[in-house]
């Protein structure tokens, strides 16, 4: 459903004039309470100037920040639109987000998810056994390495998922959700087979009757169950005991490498002016992207379209933004060329790995390189052609990106330098030391 965020700002605006309003009368109440009981009724007076209120009204512009600083927070992982905490702030990455079909999930998440799927799908296959009143038990299926065992029988015989008889115990569904499978050979596979198993595109192919998919990916006796009994129990009459539990993968989804590019033109689809477009469009809604998107850059102030003044908040202000407010210990790192803004790019420190300069350089510097030396090429080719008064735009133009370009190629070899090293870091040590580490590359703090 689309949303305005002027109408949420008013909303938050009311509830921050009502909670310092409220403040503001207690203190005075109070005041009222100790002047009567100390008798200074001569000296004092009971009103609290609104300077002296300890709790802060709304402000467009500070707010607005805050709300771009959020969504950087979600591009990363540390927050997530799913819950209400911190989603990520230190320790494995995997432990509290999960790869489902290609796309990061919270954990939680996707465990509700399974353990529902599968509750379901142990209720399908144990309804009469699915017509036939047994159905195979003990066998396995081993093929490209892939071995699955999900539980067992009263009679400790492993079974397959998906293949259940008449009478089976409860312990098997108990089974199933403590599963341990080695599902790294599976195509697609991430090595966690409840996630993988469970994905909506296998558990799509189930629902629907489309066993080719699951015999593609080894399932040899998939073609063998009774697709129309289980298709007749998942519409069946009881919807509240077959219904199907869907993963929205309709998902705001954190970077997968931890690097977000900072451009002053559209060099990277993915870069963060983009990411927070595709943001905003998720959160408010498509139909109210343009309107959402002035009222930031309004909010911001600049000159351009909304796109562009959101751009250049993100390539010149948002780290100074940042610094200010974790007080020059920032979790999120600028690795930054220099003046020209021939290169920058955020990484999550929470996140940093020892490959990741590594990767900066490789996936990142170098396609920049590449970009500049193709951009370069064709103004040159165009000023050939192009009238004197077009000719002078042209060689501005022209100016900027070999400015830009020289301070990459020396910003390369310093990255390079460290890139060979892969530098592992300890976040015991403290922002501060670990990120003198790196000061050669990275931005420095004001």
């Amino acid at each position: 459903m689309a949303r305005l965020i002027s109408d949420k700002y008013k909303e938050w605006e009311a509830e921050c004039n009502d909670r310092f309003n409220q403040l503001k009368a207690n203190e005075e109440k109070l005041n009222e309470i100790f002047i009567d009981i100390y008798g200074l009724q001569d000296e004092l007076t009971p009103e609290v100037e609104d300077k002296d209120v300890t709790v802060r009204k709304a402000e467009l512009s500070r707010d607005i920040r805050s709300l771009l600083s959020y969504a950087v927070g979600c591009m990363f992982g540390r927050y997530s639109l799913d819950v209400d905490r911190l989603a990520y702030a230190g320790g494995d990455f995997s432990d509290q987000w999960v790869v489902v079909s290609g796309q990061y999930f919270k954990r939680e998440v996707v465990e509700y998810y399974v353990g529902q799927e599968l509750s379901r799908t142990y209720r399908v296959a144990e309804i009469d056994g699915l017509g036939n009143g047994s159905l195979p038990v003990g066998k396995t299926i081993a093929e490209g390495g892939i071995v699955f065992t999900f539980g067992s029988d009263e009679t400790g015989s492993s079974v397959n998922p998906f293949q259940y008889r008449r009478g089976t115990s409860k312990k098997l569904y108990e089974g199933i959700c403590k599963l341990s499978v080695d599902c790294t050979g599976l195509e697609g596979g991430t090595g966690d087979a409840a996630y993988d198993l469970c994905s909506p595109e296998i558990l799509d192919a189930i629902s629907s009757g489309d066993c080719s998919k699951l015999v593609s990916r080894g399932w040899n006796d998939a073609d063998q169950l009774d697709w129309e009994a289980i298709r007749s129990k998942l519409v069946g009459s009881d919807q509240s005991d077959t219904n199907h539990y869907s993963l929205n993968t309709n998902h705001y989804c954190p970077d997968k490498d931890n690097i977000i590019p900072i451009c002053d033109d559209e060099y990277f689809t993915d870069d963060i002016a983009n990411r927070f477009v595709d943001f905003v469009r998720f959160v408010y809604g498509r139909g109210t992207l343009e309107e959402n998107l002035k009222f930031i850059a309004d909010a911001l102030g600049g000159k351009g379209t909304p796109r562009q003044v959101i751009r250049d908040y993100f390539l010149n202000d948002f780290y100074n933004d940042h610094c200010k407010i974790y007080q020059k210990r920032p979790i999120y790192w600028l690795f930054d060329s220099g003046k020209k803004n021939g290169f920058k790019c955020l990484i999550y420190m929470h996140r940093y790995k020892p490959d990741t300069i590594a990767r900066i350089r490789t996936d990142y510097v170098h396609e920049q390189q590449e970009r500049y030396r193709t951009a370069i090429a064709g103004l040159e080719n165009q000023i050939v052609n192009a009238g004197t008064s077009e000719r002078v735009k042209l060689n501005k133009q022209l100016k900027k990106l070999q400015d830009q370009a020289d301070e990459l190629h020396g910003y390369e070899e310093k990255i390079h330098h460290l890139a060979d090293q892969f530098i592992s870091i300890d976040l015991d040590d403290g922002v501060k030391h670990n990120y003198e580490i790196f000061k050669d590359v990275l931005a420095k703090i004001k």
